[in-house]
């Protein structure tokens, strides 16, 4: 089993019985290890907003987004803005984003 893949299931492992610090740690190690990949922070995010880590939650999750931007996938970045406005409705880089992104498909 590769590295990266026992990283993944032991994350998955401590999210799934509530040890969240672990998973956040094992989550950020994936990030670092793999830095194009959106699903890491993403996960992150989810976990650091379990843990009423409400600004750190949002800076994962941007930093999900704008790969997930880079990879042509639009949708899902759309939808890590979407939830970033939720967590902060004053967040101005992510509304612009999400504007973007919308406008560009109404083309």
């Amino acid at each position: 089993m590769s590295a990266a893949r026992e990283l993944r299931d032991r994350a998955q492992a401590a999210a799934a019985s509530g040890k969240h610090k672990a998973a956040l740690d094992l989550y950020l190690e994936l990030e670092r290890l793999a830095p194009a990949d959106p699903i890491w922070p993403k996960r992150a995010g989810d976990v650091l907003r379990r843990l009423g880590k409400r600004g750190e939650a949002v800076r994962a999750f941007d930093r999900a987004a704008e790969r997930y931007v880079r990879s042509g996938f639009a949708a899902q970045a759309a939808a890590l803005y979407h939830l970033i406005l939720q967590l902060e409705p004053a967040h101005a880089d992510a509304r612009a984003r999400l504007d973007a992104i919308e406008a560009h498909h109404r083309r």
